[in-house]
């Protein structure tokens, strides 16, 4: 008998609207565990809003189940397991970098024994931050170093499922590279169950198990072996319809 997979993610039939505007319609995906998964479309597709939903910021969401739970921000069982890096971080702007990670850790319960020291030491130096995190607010700090900020800490913290909303926004062209690279480290170990939202087709490929398109609040099936595809003519052919060509060949 064919082992079934362990299922992380389980959304079945999920709409969500702001009060008159319908933004997701009967949506339909599954991620199993150890999977890094790919959420690409444009703006106003219902990524975001996804994402908030399955991490419980809009409320309980019966139709959304993960880890057997139904996605709710008052549940702490539900909190412990997962870690969400926005795109815009909201930090906690009268502390230094040093002092928002400890503090984080210190609100996890995680102890900050030597191996912890030490991951976060390399990390800091991997995400070109182990300057200035002593002596600068955060107030200070800039998008991308604030983005870095938060993902140093999420990292620390090492919850099983972690979502990401457009990972690559404010980074530099080194700090991508290093996110990237640790992400296929995570796919490679199996341990740790990804979802990322972004525009970036190449980060996407380079990383991803499989790609749910978003477009006019619609996710459409998975897209698998990624490496064989071009995400972005595929993409524009949901977009554009069967007009896609035409409208090329017409310039």
């Amino acid at each position: 008998m064919e082992e079934r997979v362990n299922q992380v993610i389980e959304i079945k039939d999920f709409s969500f609207s702001y009060g008159t505007q319908e933004v997701l319609k009967n949506c339909n995906l599954s991620v199993a565990a150890g999977e890094i998964v790919g959420f690409l479309g444009q703006n106003g597709s219902g990524k975001t809003t996804l994402l908030n939903c399955m991490a419980g910021f809009m409320g309980l969401q019966e139709q959304i189940t993960i880890y057997g739970m139904h996605p709710s921000g008052n549940k702490d069982s539900f909190k412990k397991k997962i870690s969400f890096i926005q795109d815009d971080p909201v930090l906690l702007d009268y502390l230094t970098g040093r002092q928002y990670i400890d503090f984080l850790l210190n609100i996890e319960g995680i102890s900050k024994e030597v191996g912890k020291t030490e991951l976060r030491e390399k990390l800091m130096k991997l995400f070109d931050m182990d300057q200035g995190m002593d002596h600068k607010l955060l107030a200070e700090f800039s998008h991308g170093m604030r983005k870095k900020t938060q993902l140093i800490g999420e990292m620390l913290v090492e919850k099983d499922l972690l979502f990401f909303d457009e990972p690559t926004n404010g980074l530099d062209i080194s700090s991508s590279i290093t996110l990237k690279k640790i992400i296929k480290t995570q796919k490679a170990k199996k341990d740790k169950t990804v979802v990322l939202s972004s525009h970036n087709t190449q980060f996407i490929k380079d990383t991803c198990d499989k790609v749910f398109f978003f477009h006019q609040g619609r996710v459409y099936p998975a897209l698998l072996n990624l490496q064989t595809l071009d995400l972005e003519e595929e993409y524009l052919k949901i977009v554009q319809g069967e007009k896609y060509d035409d409208l090329f060949e017409s310039l």
